[in-house]
């Protein structure tokens, strides 16, 4: 370990919050000696963990599967780690990048006494930064938990699919406590998306996250729905979309997805269906948390369960047009 990193975790672990002269001298910490670990290598963590190898990063890498993170090690490059204790105690920042917030709990607290774990191997002043779709209220668990060990945890879900965690242009959704110094953890964001937006406490990410795929979710519903009724009165599709991609009903889904994935049936947007229907299952826990009346959370809740019912975990999130026509 250099002599600045140790610098680094010294005084963080003495003050609490790192002081502003120290703000400014963590941005001559050289990438190279941050160590960074990465869980998860699905078909999103898989490029995201490429990209912080590429930034010159060290970078372990762990997967459930073991020969996935000693595929990756061969193929890409890093560390693959036997076991979440050992790479817990080779990184600085460890990032989880998992199906959803029970996971991450299980991987940072164990499900047993004597389960392999992050807890208990993590240095102090580490930090955790969660970029799973998380509930919020699983990180806020999760932060009490890890305080006590000395340990940060940030929420940075992202959005942009597969093609944008390839192409290391996601947008990241950070949420931090009051005064936390964000300059070295926005490097390492950096290097896989190129938008990185704070949006409050810990727990304010992954709320924005599920909110703001509601919305994605609501407006192919909408759009769907509209295409069916339009077919009743001799209105093909494409008419349809043409005219509400330059008008008021133009969203993400007729501007990006009607185009190439329904109306030109590929149906591979790189984000599947069951993803979604769970980020928008997540802003209805909010709803009912916080005792909130939003009845198209709600019933937007439900018909994405129904079509993940009907289509299945596989499905991509652009299928559910044709969950939509059949009903």
């Amino acid at each position: 370990m250099s002599r600045c990193t140790a610098g680094f975790r010294r005084r963080w672990t003495a003050s609490g919050w790192p002081s502003r002269s120290w703000r400014n001298a963590q941005r001559v910490i050289a990438m190279s000696e941050l160590s960074i670990g990465f869980i998860g290598l699905g078909n999103m963590g898989w490029h995201m963990a490429t990209n912080l190898l590429r930034a010159g990063y060290s970078v372990h890498v762990y997967d459930a599967l073991p020969e996935t993170a000693q595929r990756f090690s061969q193929q890409v490059g890093g560390h693959a780690a036997s076991s979440l204790a050992q790479l817990a105690e080779a990184s600085d920042v460890v990032i989880t990048m998992l199906p959803n917030g029970k996971v991450v709990q299980a991987v940072v607290l164990g499900t047993g006494e004597n389960d392999d774990r992050l807890l208990g191997h993590l240095k102090r002043g580490a930090v955790l930064i969660d970029m799973s779709s998380s509930d919020p209220s699983d990180s806020q668990h999760l932060q009490s938990a890890l305080a006590q060990a000395g340990v940060t945890l940030l929420d940075a879900p992202v959005s942009g699919a597969v093609p944008r965690a390839e192409a290391g242009t996601l947008t990241i959704m950070l949420g931090a406590p009051q005064g936390y110094a964000l300059d070295t953890v926005k490097a390492v964001l950096g290097a896989m998306g190129n938008s990185v937006i704070e949006t409050g406490p810990v727990g304010s990410g992954h709320a924005m996250k599920a909110l703001n795929n509601y919305v994605a979710a609501i407006g192919l519903s909408a759009a769907s729905e509209a295409i069916k009724v339009g077919a009743l009165f001799g209105l093909s599709a494409k008419t349809m979309i043409d005219i509400m991609g330059t008008s008021t009903g133009k969203n993400f889904a007729v501007e990006h997805i009607f185009p190439v994935h329904i109306l030109g049936e590929q149906f591979n947007t790189g984000f599947k269906l069951a993803l979604l229907e769970k980020d928008v299952g997540i802003a209805r826990n909010m709803v009912e948390l916080k005792q909130a009346n939003a009845p198209f959370i709600n019933l937007t809740s439900q018909e994405w369960g129904r079509a993940r019912q009907q289509l299945g975990e596989v499905a991509d999130n652009s299928e559910y047009f044709k969950y939509a026509q059949s009903q």
